[in-house]
C-alpha cells in the first residue's frame, strides 16, 4: 500500500481558502514511485465542485495530504523523480488521489465518492 513519509503536513493560510505548505510532502505510490510536493507549494485544500460537494462534505474534514498531492499532480500533470519527468493522465492523477486517501485511512466509501467527485472538476486540469 502507498504511504506518506510524513505523518502530517504543516500549512499556513495565505488568504481565504488558500494555503502554503511549510514542509515537503513525500508520497510513495503502490507502484514504488516517489512523489515529493515541495515546501512552499500553494493549495486550496479539499475544494470540490458544488455539484458534488453535498456528497463528500467540506474542506479539511479529513487528512489534507492526499488533496495536496492531487493539486500538485494536477497542476504539473505529472511529477519529477530526480531529473526524470513522469507525465500522468487526469485519470491516473485521480487514481493516485484515491490510493493516497486509502493510505491515510479515509473511509473507503467516502474516498471513492471523493475520487468520483474530482472527475467533475476539469478546471483542475
Amino acid at each position: 500500500m502507498g504511504k506518506f513519509l510524513q505523518e502530517s503536513i504543516q500549512i499556513d493560510q495565505v488568504n481565504a481558502g488558500i494555503f502554503k505548505t511549510l514542509n515537503d510532502l513525500t508520497y510513495i505510490t503502490n507502484a514504488g514511485s516517489k512523489i515529493t510536493v515541495p515546501k512552499g507549494y500553494v493549495t486550496d485544500g479539499y475544494s470540490k465542485p458544488q455539484l458534488t460537494e453535498w456528497l463528500v462534505g467540506g474542506r479539511f474534514e479529513d487528512d489534507i495530504r492526499p488533496s495536496t498531492l492531487h493539486d500538485y499532480l494536477c497542476q504539473y500533470r505529472g511529477f519529477y523523480q530526480g531529473v526524470i519527468y513522469n507525465p500522468l493522465s487526469f485519470k491516473k492523477v485521480n487514481d493516485l488521489f484515491l490510493e493516497a486517501m486509502l493510505a491515510v485511512g479515509i473511509n473507503p466509501v467516502k474516498a471513492r465518492l471523493m475520487r468520483f467527485a474530482v472527475n467533475f472538476n476539469p478546471g483542475k486540469w
